[in-house]
């Protein structure tokens, strides 16, 4: 193992007040033990609870947006947004028509359990190829970001209750869309 390699990546996902030989984290130590078992794979899978917590909630943005992460940030919320507002709705319809609504529930609830696995065992590969990314650009991270998990907070649930309500309020299309959806879930 390159030792210099080790530090740099230390550096990146370190917090503030940690030091490479003295203080560390629990979290710091975790991801160390990780890499050290798989520097030299790209791709591997292995548990991150984190992860899994926040997916299992619907929230693997977040986790991400805390990792510096912030274009697989939004590329996973555009995702998710079309497989939620798309896909949850063509799928409740479908099996509503055709076996029933119970039936489109328990198909969308297994797609969904399948990617909150998928994300929680690749999220570490993610992050440290993410992390190797930056390192062979020459790009230093300072660690996570907890700041920019807060502003999404606050911006998703600004727009969820005070933007989101006035607009389907005002348009009646969207109202109607909006209670088929109620009565479907």
């Amino acid at each position: 193992m390159d030792i210099n390699q080790r530090f740099l990546f230390f550096k990146s996902i370190k917090q503030p007040r940690e030091t490479y030989d003295g203080f560390m984290g629990y979290f710091t130590t975790y991801y160390l033990n990780i890499y050290d078992q798989h520097e030299e794979k790209k791709w591997f899978l292995s548990w991150n609870w984190s992860s899994f917590s926040l997916a299992f909630l619907q929230m693997e943005v977040l986790w991400l947006l805390y990792r510096r992460m912030y274009l697989f940030a939004f590329l996973i919320g555009i995702f998710m947004h079309t497989f939620y507002t798309m896909l949850s709705y063509k799928i409740a319809v479908f099996f509503a028509s055709v076996g029933g609504v119970a039936s489109g529930k328990i198909l969308f609830w297994i797609l969904r359990l399948l990617f909150t696995f998928g994300f929680t065992v690749c999220s570490n590969a993610l992050y440290f190829y993410f992390i190797r990314q930056k390192i062979e650009k020459g790009i230093q991270l300072k660690g996570p970001n907890p700041f920019a998990t807060i502003i999404f907070i606050m911006v998703y649930l600004y727009l969820v209750f005070f933007m989101l309500p006035d607009l389907i309020t005002k348009n009646p299309q969207a109202m109607s869309l909006y209670k088929n959806f109620l009565n479907l879930s």
